[in-house]
């Protein structure tokens, strides 16, 4: 299992095309049945990786937010409950953050920024995926 984390202000085409690269390779290598990408549902990255692993016939694991304004809106999740996926109840984002980087092998992050930055979730999922020696991709606008 993949974890994804990444920007509310959505990927750059090469964060994309990243994205594209590891989850083409990892697919190969953990085999369909043990191949799910996992992400927090939120407006941004987490949309567009979703949109990607989709089209790629990758199963997705959500584990939305309880801010309402961060979270894709519900027809979007609706859609999603009939295409591979499977949706777990909002948590508050630090926690399911944390949950979803103890649950994957390797978390791929899509920052809005190169540098790292205390306040954001990203780089807090980041650093809480090192501590726990997670192998960490980064992918830099």
């Amino acid at each position: 299992m993949i974890t994804f984390t990444g920007t509310q202000r959505g990927m750059t085409q090469r964060q994309k095309d990243g994205l594209r690269t590891m989850l083409r390779i990892h697919g190969a290598r953990f085999g369909s049945s043990d191949f799910i990408l996992l992400h927090g549902g939120c407006v941004g990255a987490d949309d567009e990786a979703d949109n990607i692993a989709n089209d790629m016939r990758i199963d997705r694991w959500i584990f939305p937010s309880t801010i309402d304004a961060k979270r894709v809106d519900d027809l979007f999740f609706l859609n999603r409950k009939r295409s591979r996926c499977a949706i777990e109840p909002p948590e508050e984002p630090l926690l399911r953050n944390r949950k979803m980087v103890e649950i994957g092998q390797i978390v791929i992050a899509a920052p809005s920024s190169a540098d790292e930055v205390l306040r954001s979730g990203t780089w807090a999922t980041v650093r809480y995926a090192r501590k726990l020696h997670r192998q960490v991709m980064i992918f830099e606008p």
